[in-house]
């Protein structure tokens, strides 16, 4: 295991909703632990588990980042700008951008990974948080990446997420005004393409066009990206790059405990071929971007 002990870059995963989001983060997290633990920071006195934390920083707009982190002083404990919430959840902070930028420049805080949260399309929030947290890290590089999904999946994933319980905490639980899964293919709700909104910064009520895609692949080509199918290929080709750790090196028995996914009870299960031909075509030109975008990424 050759482990680097002095990272330049910094992994960023672009989280789409319901595309191994959950999933991913509690590998990053894993990760983050494991490559610590090599480190030695373990031997450090005072060290307990719950130094390897999740900090949720909180952006204008209603945005949020998502920090694995390491805390070398245990800061997130002892800072009152770290805002411990919800109780049962021992590892998780909420954090204002400056203190948190604050508190890597000092030292108290050490970032291992970001991810980006779903909440609304527009990056441009994010990006300028990220460059603050790349420069107090003093990191030269961003490694970017994300996961894409067949555009059908994802649609009955996203909606029998946002239909049952398991999305209650979500700031978009209950959303969907479509009275059932029919009505919402045929419906507006269906998202045209999330990731090239985000990337560019686009309104939703503008019209998504040809040059954007050029311009989102203009982005893109500096991403890693798989499909759901591929993701822990890309889970280890980002980590190791960065960092020099793999899945391999996490003790299975952390893994069983630790490995998180969204599941929904309650589910819709129509196959694309079962589905009315007038509803097939509304939500083949409806998503028809996100469908470009997989087939030039994960075909």
């Amino acid at each position: 295991m050759n482990i680097i002990k002095d990272p330049k870059y910094l992994p960023v995963f672009h989280h789409i909703a319901k595309s191994a989001g959950t999933y991913t983060l509690s590998w990053m997290m894993m990760l983050c632990r494991k490559y610590n633990l090599i480190l030695g920071k373990n031997e450090i006195p005072g060290w307990t588990s719950k130094r390897i934390r999740r900090s949720i920083v909180l952006l204008d707009e209603g945005k949020k980042l998502t920090c694995c982190i390491h805390t070398p002083t245990d800061v997130a404990n002892i800072n009152d700008a770290f805002e411990r919430r919800p109780k049962s959840d021992e590892v998780t902070d909420y954090v204002e951008l400056e203190p948190f930028v604050a508190a890597i420049a000092s030292g108290d805080v050490e970032v291992f990974s970001i991810s980006v949260d779903p909440i609304t399309p527009g990056l441009a929030v994010s990006r300028l948080a990220i460059d603050k947290i790349m420069s107090a890290s003093k990191r030269d590089h961003q490694l970017n990446f994300t996961v894409l999904r067949d555009s059908y999946e994802r649609c009955k994933s996203l909606y029998n997420y946002l239909k049952s319980d398991r999305s209650k905490h979500e700031p978009t639980h209950g959303s969907i005004v479509s009275q059932n899964f029919l009505d919402f293919l045929a419906s507006n709700e269906v998202e045209d393409s999330w990731l090239i909104r985000n990337i560019l910064d686009m309104p939703e009520d503008q019209i998504i066009e040809p040059y954007h895609l050029t311009l989102a692949h203009e982005w893109l080509q500096h991403f890693r990206i798989s499909d759901m199918s591929s993701v822990d290929t890309l889970i280890d080709s980002v980590f190791h790059g960065c960092y020099g750790i793999l899945q391999r090196d996490i003790e299975p028995n952390v893994v069983a405990t630790n490995i998180n996914k969204n599941k929904s009870r309650r589910k819709v299960k129509y196959e694309f071929s079962d589905l009315p031909a007038e509803i097939q075509q509304t939500f083949l030109d409806r998503t028809y971007w996100d469908r470009k975008l997989y087939e030039k990424y994960c075909k």
